[in-house]
């Protein structure tokens, strides 16, 4: 299956907060254990969440500017493809 979450950006709520578990869920209708989704949105910098926290509302696509953008999308695909590993060849 192919997620449809590209960007950082995509993990916050309209006010800025980083979507909980629940709210995930019901966005993206992605099979995720409670446990692959605390490792994903834990790994997020908080610098970066503070970024999103301060914006107030929350456009339809934020983005952060040219290679943070490039760098904390490639490091978040990165990071989520590694814990996929890890869960698969762990069971």
């Amino acid at each position: 299956m192919q997620s449809q979450i590209l960007l950082v950006s995509q993990l916050f709520n309209g006010e800025g907060w980083l979507f909980s578990y629940r709210e995930f869920l019901s966005k993206y209708n992605v099979p995720v254990t409670p446990k692959e989704f605390s490792i994903v949105f834990d790994a997020v910098p908080s610098g970066t969440i503070m970024l999103f926290r301060n914006t107030g509302t929350l456009p339809i696509s934020v983005s952060l500017s040219g290679a943070a953008q490039t760098w904390t999308d490639g490091w978040l695909q990165n990071y989520v493809a590694d814990i996929k590993t890890e869960t698969w060849t762990s069971r």
